[in-house]
C-alpha cells in the first residue's frame, strides 16, 4: 500500500466514527447532565472523560487494545519507515475509598513490519512492562442557593512508578535483527521510545487533571513521564516527556480533544547513530521533540469506547495514527 494512501485510510476511518459519535442518541446518564446539579457530590473514576495519553491511569479499571499505524516521515524511502503496532493493556484500580485508589497496570506493544525494501514481513514483540500508582481526586462544590450545593471543579491526579524490559532482544550490541529494529523504533520514536528500546525500562509518571462539572465536561490534562532505557555500559536513552491536553464532551457520548507534547532526550553511550538506510544521526547533546495529537473517544454502550487519534510530531519521528477500544469500569 502507497504511504499516503495508509495515512488518509485510518484518518477517514476515524473521521467517519467521529460523526457518527457526534451524531448519535444522546444518553444523560454519562456526561454530567444540565443542570450539573444532578450528578453525585463525590468523585468517581468513571466521571472523568478520556485520556489522550492512552498509558494514563485516571481512568476506571479496563482491558484495552490499540493499533497504530507508524509512519516516519523523514526518510520515507528508507526500511522500517513504516511500523505497525497492537498494544494490549489491563488496568485495575484497587480502591480504598471515593477519592483514592492503588492502581495497577501491564502494558506492552508487539510490531509488525510488511515486507519493504527487500525485508520479509516480521512479526515481534517489543516490550513488557507494569505499573504501580496512588491516584487520589475530589469534588469541588460551590453555595448556589442557602442551603443548596453544587458541584463544579471534578480534580484528579496520580503518581505512577514504571518498569519492564524487552523479552526479544537480549543482545542490545547486535547489529541486525531483531535488536536492530528496536534500537532503531527506540531512537526515532520520541514519545513511545521506551515501548521499543531493547533492554530494560525504568521510570515514573505524574499526572493531573481538572474538569468542570457540567453539560460539556471541558478539561484539561497534563502529564510527565519521565524513562530511562536501554542495558548497563550499552546504548541508553533518557526521555522527559510533557503533554498537555484540552478537550470537550461534544454530546452525552462523544468526547473530543487537542494535546501538545514537548520530549527532551538524552542518549547515553551513543554519540552518533547509525539506521539500516545508511542515514547517521546526530545524537549529542539533548534533542527536542514537539508533538501535536488530535483525537476522539465515543462511549458506545455501558462501559464500551472506541477512540482514534492523529499525531504529527517533528524532528526524526513522522505521522502516526491509532485506534482503541477499551472495555470496563469500577463499581
Amino acid at each position: 500500500m502507497r504511504p499516503g494512501l495508509a495515512l488518509v485510510l485510518p484518518a477517514a476511518l476515524a473521521a467517519l466514527a467521529a460523526l457518527a459519535a457526534l451524531a448519535a442518541p444522546a444518553r444523560a446518564d454519562y456526561r454530567d447532565g444540565c443542570p450539573a446539579g444532578a450528578v453525585p457530590r463525590r468523585f468517581l473514576a468513571d466521571q472523568l472523560g478520556p485520556a489522550a495519553d492512552r498509558d494514563s491511569v485516571l481512568t476506571p479499571s479496563r482491558v484495552e487494545l490499540a493499533v497504530g499505524d507508524n509512519y516516519y516521515t523523514s526518510r520515507p524511502a528508507a526500511p522500517r519507515a513504516r511500523v505497525y503496532t497492537f498494544a494490549p493493556r489491563a488496568q485495575y484500580d484497587l480502591a480504598f475509598d471515593d477519592r483514592h485508589a492503588l492502581v495497577f497496570a501491564l502494558w506492552g506493544e508487539g510490531l509488525l513490519r510488511l515486507p519493504d525494501a527487500d525485508l520479509p514481513q516480521t512479526m515481534r514483540w517489543a516490550n513488557t512492562l507494569g505499573g504501580v500508582a496512588v491516584r487520589w481526586g475530589s469534588m469541588t462544590e460551590v453555595d448556589v442557593l442557602e442551603h443548596v450545593r453544587i458541584p463544579t471543579l471534578r480534580e484528579a491526579s496520580a503518581l505512577e512508578l514504571i518498569g519492564g524490559r524487552s523479552w526479544i532482544a537480549p543482545d542490545p550490541s547486535s547489529t541486525g535483527g531483531d535488536a536492530l529494529i528496536l534500537r532503531e523504533l527506540g531512537v526515532r520514536s520520541t514519545f513511545d521510545g521506551y515501548l521499543r528500546q531493547p533492554g530494560w525500562v525504568i521510570g515514573g509518571a505524574f499526572e493531573t487533571r481538572y474538569e468542570i462539572v457540567g453539560c460539556a465536561a471541558p478539561f484539561f490534562h497534563f502529564r510527565v513521564a519521565p524513562t530511562i532505557s536501554g542495558i548497563a555500559d550499552a546504548f541508553q536513552i533518557w526521555t522527559l516527556p510533557l503533554t498537555a491536553a484540552l478537550g470537550i464532551a461534544a454530546t452525552s457520548d462523544a468526547s473530543i480533544y487537542v494535546q501538545y507534547g514537548v520530549a527532551v532526550r538524552h542518549y547515553g553511550n551513543a554519540n552518533r547513530f547509525m539506521l539500516a538506510s545508511g542515514q547517521t544521526l546526530d545524537l549529542t547533546g539533548m534533542p527536542t521533540t514537539q508533538r501535536i495529537r488530535l483525537g476522539f473517544d465515543w462511549h458506545i454502550r455501558d462501559q464500551l469506547h472506541v477512540g482514534a487519534h492523529i499525531d504529527y510530531a517533528s524532528g526524526q519521528d513522522g505521522i502516526f495514527s491509532g485506534l482503541y477500544v477499551a472495555g470496563g469500569g469500577d463499581p
